[in-house]
């Protein structure tokens, strides 16, 4: 997303980054599923994109944890059974991704920072 600018700023050094943890900790199983990934969020499928991520997000792979918070908090795509809690489960992506210290935590942890600012108008929790 990074690479090209979709859904994100685009940032050659932040895309290199994540293109190498995803290829250093990927198995050659998962590799077919960020391609589906990327290449359904390149299209406008997002419900597809988000189901790939989020199954990538399970495997514990914090690329796909944040980038499906991401998908989810734009509103591109939203699972029907979170009807208005749609934040949480995004809430609930960014946190994971924030716990490992690696390189997209401080993007995670900046989301939940606004996360807490706007959507549970926790100031203090905010600036954490």
């Amino acid at each position: 997303m990074h690479a090209k600018g979709y859904g994100a700023a685009r940032h050659c050094q932040t895309a290199v980054g994540y293109y190498r943890i995803v290829l250093e900790t990927a198995s050659t199983k998962s590799i077919p599923l960020w391609k589906e990934a990327f290449e359904n969020y390149k299209k406008g499928n997002y419900q597809a994109a988000l189901i790939y991520y989020l199954y990538l997000a399970d495997l514990g792979f914090d690329i796909a944890q944040l980038n499906a918070a991401d998908i989810i908090a734009a509103k591109k795509s939203l699972i029907e059974e979170d009807h208005n809690d749609f934040m949480k489960r995004a809430k609930f992506n960014w946190e994971r991704a924030s716990q490992d210290g690696n390189s997209v935590a401080s993007q995670a942890i900046l989301n939940l920072g606004d996360y807490y600012f706007y959507e549970e108008k926790n100031y203090e929790k905010a600036v954490e």
